[in-house]
């Protein structure tokens, strides 16, 4: 065997279940890490977000940057129509990870075993707390606005 490289026989054997992309969104998102008030910690699989998109509002147009640090969820645009994103449980798991998906997907692949595996019931270990999850919420979008602008603020040379 020695040093050369080729085949390994000691590996084990992949699983071909973790090459497929049932919603292909495969490098759609970018992971971030968010540690919530709640305690829980969750990865994020953030997608792309026009901040300055303009949006109808009872009170008034708003940007997504307004909406998201007022807590809100921000839109992004999806075959020429506007669609709210929902911050949602990966196989409705409380505790783990999240994704930022529009409504029009979620909508979409409701029910499916990719998205809610234990429908009608919740997860069978860590359910959604819906009224712990909706102050995370919150927060995870003023969070994500504040990071949007602070990337934004103008910096000093030599800082």
């Amino acid at each position: 065997m020695g040093l050369a490289g080729g085949p390994n026989p000691y590996a084990y054997v992949p699983n071909p279940a973790n090459w497929i992309d049932p919603l292909g969104l495969s490098g759609f998102f970018t992971p971030s890490i968010f540690n919530a008030p709640s305690g829980s910690t969750h990865t994020v699989y953030q997608q792309a977000i026009d901040w300055d998109l303009p949006v109808n509002t009872r009170n008034g147009i708003k940007t997504n940057i307004d909406l998201a640090l007022e807590g809100k969820s921000p839109f992004v645009v999806k075959n020429g129509k506007y669609s709210q994103i929902n911050l949602h449980h990966s196989k409705q798991n409380g505790l783990g990870s999240l994704f930022e998906l529009s409504a029009d997907t979620h909508q979409k692949y409701y029910g499916t075993k990719a998205l809610h595996p234990h429908l009608p019931n919740a997860h069978p270990i860590n359910p959604v707390n819906r009224d712990q999850f909706n102050i995370d919420r919150d927060a995870y979008w003023r969070n994500r606005a504040e990071a949007e602008l602070k990337i934004r603020k103008p910096r000093k040379c030599g800082i």
